[in-house]
């Protein structure tokens, strides 16, 4: 049976913002949420397992698991539902919760401030324009 695929979390223009907790020393959560084309809140998060023989994030090694999840609820609503769930995890992870909410930053400047993090792995890959 082929894997699911996994779901991402993509770094554009509808991005709201992007959590991250090591929850012990060999996993770690992850979770983003934007804003659909038709004005719904997806949520996409993962777990991490790690592979000890992995040397690189994107190498495939490390088990995954992804799950996707769209609300009606407004985004400020939908946000401290998310920081609910993720508060619960922190009394059972071996690190912080840590929270990059959009604001009013640029896709540009959110990328740069993911970059900026010490647990962040971020894959570019571009889009070829069609012109």
């Amino acid at each position: 049976m082929p894997d699911k695929p996994e779901a991402l979390i993509e770094i554009n223009d509808q991005l709201l913002g992007i959590w991250f907790m090591p929850v012990s020393a060999t996993s770690d959560w992850m979770a983003g949420m934007s804003r659909t084309d038709d004005g719904h809140i997806k949520l996409v998060w993962r777990m991490r397992y790690y592979n000890p023989e992995s040397v690189n994030p994107h190498d495939g090694k490390d088990q995954r698991s992804s799950y996707t999840g769209i609300t009606n609820d407004p985004e400020d609503v939908a946000i401290e539902k998310l920081r609910t769930i993720a508060n619960v995890l922190t009394e059972h992870a071996k690190g912080p919760l840590y929270e990059i909410l959009r604001g009013n930053r640029t896709t540009q400047e959110m990328f740069a401030e993911l970059q900026r993090q010490p647990w962040a792995h971020a894959k570019v890959e571009r889009v070829e324009s069609s012109r």
